[in-house]
C-alpha cells in the first residue's frame, strides 16, 4: 500500500455492528491484511478519468485480504486505463465482530460512497462497477446480487443512494459458501 495514496473511511460516525477487530491490523510482506478495525477504500486516480469507477475487492477466504497479488496490481492497471479504482478493505467476520455480515455491509456502503464522490472524482455515476477475485468474487457478487437487502440501518443521507453496481466482474469467485459447494466436516 503507497504510503501517499489517498484513502477514505467508508464509515463516518456510526459503523453497524461496531466493535473491535480480536487484534492490530497488520499487513504482511506480500501485501495480505489482517484484523480491520477501519474498513476504508485506497483510491488509484487516474491522471485522466474517462468517468467509470471501480470497487476492486480482494480475496483470502474471508480469513485476510490478499490485496498484494490481487486488488493492488487489478488497481494499478485499471488506473493505467483511465479507470478510477477503489481498493476496499473490509472487515473479515471472524475476527470477533457482533456478526458474520460485516464485508457485506462495508462493501455495499463503499458503492454508495464511490456513488455519492462522483463529482469529486470525475465518474459517471451510472458507471461503477464491482469486480472481485475468490472470497472477493462472493462478496463482489453478493453486492451484485443482494444490493435491495439491508444488511445495515441507514446512518447517513449517503445510504439513500443505490448500493447496486452498474456492471459486475468475478475472477475465479467462490460462488456459494453452502454445502455441496463448501463440504462440511461433522
Amino acid at each position: 500500500m503507497p504510503k501517499d495514496s489517498e484513502q477514505i473511511d467508508i464509515w463516518n460516525d456510526k459503523m453497524p455492528d461496531e466493535g473491535e477487530s480480536t487484534g492490530s491490523e497488520t499487513i504482511s510482506d506480500k501485501g495480505s491484511v489482517i484484523h480491520i478495525s477501519t474498513p476504508r477504500l485506497i483510491v488509484h486516480r487516474p491522471e485522466h478519468p474517462n468517468g467509470t469507477a471501480i470497487l476492486v475487492i480482494s480475496g483470502g477466504g474471508y480469513a485476510h485480504i490478499e490485496l498484494g497479488k490481487e486488488s493492488t496490481p487489478a488497481a494499478d492497471w485499471l488506473q493505467s486505463q483511465g479507470i478510477t479504482a477503489f481498493e476496499l478493505i473490509y472487515r473479515l467476520p471472524q475476527e470477533g465482530w457482533p456478526t458474520t455480515h460485516v464485508p457485506f455491509e462495508d462493501a455495499q456502503r463503499a458503492v454508495r460512497l464511490i456513488r455519492s464522490r462522483a463529482g469529486r472524482y470525475g465518474i459517471d455515476p451510472h458507471k461503477i462497477g464491482v469486480l472481485g477475485f475468490s472470497a472477493g468474487g462472493h462478496l463482489a457478487g453478493i453486492t451484485a446480487t443482494l444490493f435491495n437487502k439491508k444488511f445495515y440501518e441507514p446512518v447517513d443521507s449517503i445510504d439513500s443512494l443505490s448500493s447496486r453496481p452498474d456492471f459486475t466482474g468475478l475472477i475465479y469467485p467462490v460462488i456459494s459458501m453452502l454445502p455441496p459447494i463448501i463440504k462440511r466436516t461433522p
